[in-house]
């Protein structure tokens, strides 16, 4: 597969004013593509995370075969990366250079698959919990910082939402279906 595509620095879903516009060319199997301001992008090649300059060349690459495929990268703050593995409820924190910090498992809490999460800032994430239909802010000590409602009661029907971003103090989360949800810092819809 040939995967062609510009990479605007600075870039996260058309929110930010793209600063500088730069387009590469590489052949990869890739399922997945994200993007930092730092000019990095990043693909899922099977259990593989890569990441690759502006330029194509490949820099680093993260492998943690125990919990099976990844289906998310999250490079949308400077200094961590998110990769979500929804099969095992686990997220893996990593440097921008994709050395391991830790992992963070919700297998117990019963959140299987895991869904919609997206990193904050201050070493924190968001994530949408399907069994309670909430919308919650943990710390990377899996401590809880807020909670939204229970938003099946809130919008008046059950959601299924598949991204989280967080940006300028806002919480945006997508359903494919139903559309964007939007939440203050607090979780409140």
């Amino acid at each position: 597969m040939l995967l062609f595509f510009s990479l605007l620095s600075s870039f996260v879903i058309g929110l930010f004013e793209p600063t500088q516009l730069i387009s590469t060319k590489i052949a990869t199997k890739s399922t997945y593509l994200s993007s930092d301001a730092m000019d990095h992008f990043y693909t899922i090649e099977g259990n593989t995370v890569v990441q690759f300059s502006a330029d194509g060349k490949k820099l680093k690459e993260y492998n943690e075969r125990k919990f099976g495929h990844p289906t998310l990268i999250d490079a949308s703050k400077a200094l961590n990366i998110l990769i979500l593995y929804p099969n095992y409820a686990t997220i893996a924190i990593t440097d921008r250079n994709l050395n391991p910090l830790q992992t963070i498992s919700f297998k117990d809490e019963g959140m299987v698959p895991l869904k919609a999460v997206g990193l904050s800032s201050n070493n924190s994430f968001w994530l949408f919990d399907t069994k309670e239909m909430r919308l919650k802010h943990f710390d990377f000590n899996k401590k809880l910082i807020a909670q939204s409602d229970d938003l099946s009661q809130a919008i008046g029907k059950p959601i299924n939402p598949t991204y989280s971003l967080e940006y300028n103090n806002t919480v945006w989360l997508t359903d494919p279906l139903n559309g964007i949800y939007v939440f203050d810092w607090n979780g409140n819809y």
